[in-house]
């Protein structure tokens, strides 16, 4: 069976990210899908990490994760710290063709987690208010 044009976690696609503000990417780019399928499947969105050849802002804080050496043709930092839920359809995505191997997937996952407190950041004492 044949799946349908609905992206899978670990795929990198390409989308429009046009509307943009502040200093968010636009244009056309490449983004990491990191949401699961059967969720893009029942509700139409997906979560995207953007991928970008710059990025100097997610390398310096830890939120950014190299391509180099994954073996993709997509080139660039995938930058966590600007995940979006995004319509891929409206966006005109396109599926690259290239899958994260699964180690570097679980390295993403992880750097991610950090941003809702889970794993990378747990040595760090939290501030009081």
């Amino acid at each position: 069976m044949v799946r349908p044009n609905i992206p899978a976690a670990g795929e990198i696609w390409w989308l429009e990210l046009v509307p943009a503000a502040g200093r968010e990417q636009r244009g056309r780019h490449p983004g990491l899908v990191l949401s699961d399928f059967r969720f893009h499947r029942a509700r139409g969105f997906a979560c995207f990490a953007p991928i970008t050849t710059v990025g100097n802002a997610s390398r310096s804080n830890g939120l950014a994760v190299s391509l180099t050496g994954a073996g993709t043709g997509v080139t660039g930092v995938i930058q966590l710290d600007q995940v979006k839920s995004m319509d891929w359809r409206t966006r005109n995505g396109e599926n690259s063709g290239d899958v994260l191997p699964e180690a570097l997937f679980s390295d993403v996952l992880e750097r991610f987690g950090a941003i809702f407190g889970l794993g990378l950041f747990e040595d760090d004492p939290p501030t009081a208010t």
